[in-house]
């Protein structure tokens, strides 16, 4: 039964009951209130029959009964009630990945410091690893040649000299040192005379040209220049300015200190 019907059936009983009360009582007015609960009857009755009547015809034409206007209503009702729903359920979806959304965000936030940190980090540890390496290299160029010096190369023996005097190379000190100890292992005879080439069997230098012997003189060992350089200088069959000019050539353009 609709809730229209429940009232009828409320109506009806108690707009009887009120009417006979009223005229047992002989109040005044009793046709008016007659009139009044007779048309209460009339309004319950027409609550209770409503769902069954779909028009009520009148002089001025007819108009939809009340039960049917209010089961539109309420279709009406329900329609917008569901479609609240479903925006609520929109809603809360897209409050839901915006949730989400932010989660993630700050999730990305966090990962990007992480991955500041530890860029920073291994840019130390790059700089770190260069410094090393710069050093090594560095050691690595000193210990050549130093090497170089020692086995009788002028070049490098005048490139410790350099770093000997330069307060800002980092090895200065050594350089300093192992330049005076090379100094001190060469320089202890001022003067060597009377040196003697040690000739393979069956040669004689006297034979040689000046450029012959010169051209020995390139590939022969460092511990033999010195007395082939003696040998030359005395061999007096040679012009004096050929002498000269390879002696002034040996100072300038042989490596060897």
């Amino acid at each position: 039964m609709t809730p229209l019907a429940l009232i009828g059936v409320v109506i009806l009983p108690l707009s009887l009951l009120f009417n006979f009360w009223w005229a047992c009582k002989g109040k005044q007015n009793a046709k008016e209130v007659n009139w009044a609960c007779w048309t209460a009857v009339v309004a319950a009755i027409l609550l209770i029959t409503a769902d069954r009547i779909t028009e009520i015809p009148t002089p001025w034409g007819s108009f939809k009964s009340i039960a049917k206007q209010a089961a539109v209503e309420a279709q009406a009702i329900s329609k917008i009630r569901k479609e609240v729903e479903a925006q609520k359920q929109v809603i809360d979806s897209v409050a839901e990945e915006a949730g989400r959304a932010k989660q993630l965000s700050q999730d990305a936030v966090d990962r990007t410091r992480a991955a500041d940190s530890k860029i920073f980090t291994l840019d130390d540890q790059i700089q770190e690893a260069q410094k090393v390496l710069s050093g090594l290299k560095q050691e690595a160029e000193f210990t050549a040649t130093f090497n170089a010096a020692q086995s009788g190369d002028r070049n490098a023996y005048d490139q410790l000299g350099k770093w000997a005097n330069d307060s800002a190379h980092p090895f200065q000190k050594r350089a300093r040192k192992s330049y005076l100890e090379i100094y001190e292992k060469h320089a202890d005879p001022m003067y060597l005379s009377n040196l003697i080439v040690p000739w393979k069997e069956g040669v004689d230098p006297s034979k040689f040209t000046g450029k012959e012997l010169t051209g020995q003189y390139r590939e022969i060992v460092d511990a033999l220049k010195p007395a082939l350089i003696e040998y030359i200088w005395k061999r007096e069959d040679f012009p004096k300015r050929e002498r000269m000019k390879f002696l002034i050539d040996v100072m300038t353009q042989d490596s060897s200190p």
